[in-house]
């Protein structure tokens, strides 16, 4: 299982380092964040940002705010009134760090990806059984 761990941070490692020397400080995270954002159109909540990304509304807004400072979204008020519900919106940076980014972009051998990826997967289901059956 360990080494499956492994993989999957050296998978984030590769992708974040194509995206930094691209587009300097931004990770595949952050790219994720401003791509759910513009996936939603014009805005996104937080909520739908957070749920895209799995990630909690609490550790999604701390990535909106670095974003935010950064100058890439804006955090605007609630569009129906309820101070809990966040929207978010590209800046014209955030928009053009989108457009300029797509998939194929990123020159990552998907095909390697893909296979890697199995290959964690078949290791997680192994070490999840394993674990059931000892526990019982």
């Amino acid at each position: 299982m360990h080494e499956a761990m492994k993989a999957c941070l050296d998978i984030k490692k590769e992708t974040d380092t194509l995206l930094r020397s691209e587009y300097g400080q931004l990770t595949a995270r952050q790219y994720l964040i401003l791509a759910a954002i513009s996936e939603h159109g014009e805005s996104a909540s937080l909520t739908e940002v957070a749920r895209d990304n799995r990630l909690s509304t609490q550790a999604a807004r701390t990535f909106v705010n670095r974003l935010g400072e950064r100058g890439y979204l804006t955090v605007v008020g609630s569009q129906t009134g309820d101070k809990r519900k966040i929207v978010i919106r590209l800046t014209e940076a955030g928009e053009g760090i989108v457009s300029a980014c797509p998939e194929s972009h990123l020159d990552i051998d998907h095909k390697l990806v893909r296979e890697q990826l199995n290959a964690v997967m078949a290791n997680a289901d192994r070490f999840f059984e394993a674990w059931a059956c000892s526990s019982r």
